[in-house]
């Protein structure tokens, strides 16, 4: 039995919704947003060491509003406080934010690994 949807790493009520329900498509997406996500971290870590305030800010927002569609909903709201915080030019809380996104990234894809294991 799995816990309440708002314990897991990721909604699958969220997520069901927008597969409408097909597993396989869900199985997909998350791939692709694994695959993205990780390419988006990387491009995160980069410019916050170049202090890359446009960057963050862009990167930031695409986070928030792809693990918000496939229903991490705790990375969206630690991206959307890095995309303010870029949009504010301040960066004191930058890594932990990164390392943060890293942690709910690292928790959902092997919560998915192990949950659409055949």
């Amino acid at each position: 039995m799995l816990p309440q949807d708002e314990e897991l790493p990721i909604n699958l009520q969220r997520l069901q919704a927008v597969t409408r329900g097909k597993v396989t498509m869900q199985k997909r997406l998350l791939e692709i947003f694994f695959q993205a996500a990780q390419g988006e971290i990387a491009a995160l870590k980069e410019a916050i060491a170049n202090q890359d305030f446009a960057t963050i800010e862009h990167k930031a927002h695409q986070l928030k509003g792809s693990s918000a569609n496939v229903g991490i909903a705790k990375m969206s709201i630690v991206a959307a406080e890095l995309q303010k915080q870029a949009h504010q030019q301040t960066l004191s809380e930058a890594n932990q934010l990164v390392n943060e996104i890293e942690n709910y990234f690292q928790k959902a894809r092997q919560f998915a690994e192990t949950y659409f294991s055949d």
